[in-house]
């Protein structure tokens, strides 16, 4: 059967570009809210590529000593570290940061073990950190910062900072103490003395920073001492920094200082050793000019008893305290004596008595070449020089210990120092008498305990007897006066015209001409 279409009336017409329209607009609601869900177009894969551009252009976190991990952390400054759990990395130490570990750190920020975990049977290590450097590397451990300065705390990691707080505990030892010394053969007795054995009995690493006389301390505390927990500088610097309040006062009980010379205790310092300005007698002088040999300060100045050449410095500084004691005057009124003109000119006429005989020295190392050559029969020298030429050898110079002039070497706490509870705990090791009496035996630095002076007798190494070169061995303090570095440091201008003005030949009643100051070399290292 045919069926016949009628045409379309334009209601219907009408009605179906609707219904299309509608179909179309409902096609494309159900695509867009189709495509987030899974499907992927041109603009959403041009978005990811973007994305993962971004991703591969951000900065990995910055860590030297290990791989990137989720809690990055500030690289640390460069200094060498070694920390007494891991000896055997001293000499592979780098003067930038450690390389990176094979094993990955996940989250802890630290990637060394803590120093304060090290065992007290592992013999410490402890190093000298580059003059540059003036800072050691704090330990890796928690409450720790990486920082060298007071904002340690302030730039330690999220973890770090929440594992200090809840521990406030005061007696809890640093992982580290930074102190400022000497090098040399000094520095290296008191390594072996003091410093080796407090760190294996605490566990606590010691940095050590040669310093230049400390008076830095004085001069720039806030620029560089800021680094250091404790210092060991002469004695005079300790006053003087004292005095500047760029030192703390030192607390110590009552029995970490019973039994030291009342002399070595200050507001701010602990004097543990000292050394001085000693007479040495040639012995074949002795044993072949003289019928007996001289033992005071007065037989310096009696060429008719002792004649001979005499050995003194070329500068005012010993040798005027020298012949003021030697003419009648104490120790303790040497140096207000010198403040006036007349007293001077009574040290040079005393000086006067022996100027033909005398033979002037400018280096600290020429009166041990004089006295070993047979070149002069007395000289001004300093200890520990003399014992290092002449201990455990055949005739050695007899020392007249009777007016020696002495200065001492003191332990201080920087004001700034970040630990000065236990850097105190540290002097107070320091100033004790086993402590004194290790340091005694390996250089004849003198120790400020009587105690500790008694027990040294013969050197560690060489079994020489090292009694004749101790300052304070109990025979050798009968007179004795302690250089003032403060009345030099005002008085050495005026002091010095009239001295090199009698060098020159003119007698000390005579008006004293300007002369050049030259103090040559009086170093005791």
């Amino acid at each position: 059967m045919t069926v016949s279409r009628r045409p379309a009336t334009q209601t219907q017409m009408v009605h179906k570009a609707v219904r299309r329209t509608c179909f179309i607009l409902l096609l494309s609601c159900g695509t867009l809210a189709i495509l987030p869900s899974g499907l992927s177009t041109p603009a959403r894969a041009q978005s990811n590529a973007a994305t993962e551009a971004a991703q591969s252009a951000a900065p990995e976190p910055i860590d030297k000593e290990a791989p990137a991990t989720d809690t990055p952390r500030p690289a640390p400054p460069k200094v060498k570290t070694v920390t007494p759990a891991e000896p055997a990395q001293r000499e592979n130490a780098a003067t930038t940061t450690a390389p990176a570990p094979t094993t990955p750190a996940t989250t802890t920020p630290a990637t060394t073990k803590p120093a304060t975990t090290a065992p007290a049977t592992t013999t410490p290590v402890f190093e000298e950190a580059d003059a540059e450097d003036k800072a050691p590397v704090p330990a890796a451990d928690a409450g720790t910062g990486t920082g060298t300065g007071a904002e340690d705390t302030a730039s330690a990691s999220p973890t770090a900072t929440a594992d200090q707080e809840p521990e406030k505990k005061p007696a809890a030892p640093p992982a580290s103490l930074t102190i400022a010394g000497w090098g040399g053969a000094y520095g290296e007795a008191i390594k072996q003395a003091v410093l080796a054995p407090y760190a294996q009995r605490t566990g606590i690493r010691l940095d050590t920073i040669e310093h230049e006389g400390g008076r830095i301390l004085v001069a720039e505390e806030k620029s560089t001492s800021v680094l250091w927990d404790i210092a060991h500088v002469p004695g005079a610097v300790a006053r003087a920094a004292c005095e500047a309040g760029t030192v703390q006062p030192l607390k110590l009980t009552t029995e970490a200082t019973d039994g030291i010379d009342p002399s070595a205790l200050g507001r701010c310092h602990v004097a543990t050793s000292t050394w001085a300005s000693v007479i040495a007698v040639s012995s074949k002088a002795i044993s072949r000019r003289w019928p007996e040999p001289p033992s005071s300060l007065s037989d310096l100045f009696d060429t008719d008893r002792f004649p001979g050449k005499r050995a003194l410095p070329d500068q005012p500084r010993y040798v005027l305290e020298l012949a003021l004691m030697a003419d009648g005057v104490a120790p303790a009124a040497v140096y207000e004596t010198l403040s006036q003109d007349a007293g001077i000119r009574r040290a040079l006429a005393r000086l006067e008595t022996i100027r033909d005989d005398i033979v002037w020295w400018q280096s600290a190392r020429a009166p041990i070449a004089l006295l070993r050559d047979d070149e002069v029969a007395f000289a001004l020298a300093f200890n520990g020089r003399l014992f290092s030429a002449f201990a455990g050898r055949a005739e050695p110079p007899k020392m007249i210990w009777d007016g020696q002039v002495y200065a001492e070497n003191a332990w201080v706490i920087p004001r700034a120092s970040r630990h000065a509870e236990a850097a105190a705990e540290f002097i107070a090791y320091a100033a004790s008498v086993d402590a004194m009496t290790r340091q005694a035996r390996l250089l004849p630095y003198g120790p400020t305990r009587i105690a500790a002076a008694r027990q040294v007798t013969t050197h560690e190494s060489t079994g020489a007897d090292i009694t004749a070169f101790l300052p304070t061995h109990p025979g050798n303090t009968s007179r004795r006066l302690r250089t003032d570095d403060a009345w030099w440091d005002a008085n050495r201008g005026r002091v010095m015209t009239q001295f090199s003005a009698w060098r020159a030949g003119k007698s000390p009643s005579d008006d004293a001409a300007p002369a050049a100051e030259t103090t040559g070399d009086t170093s005791v290292d």
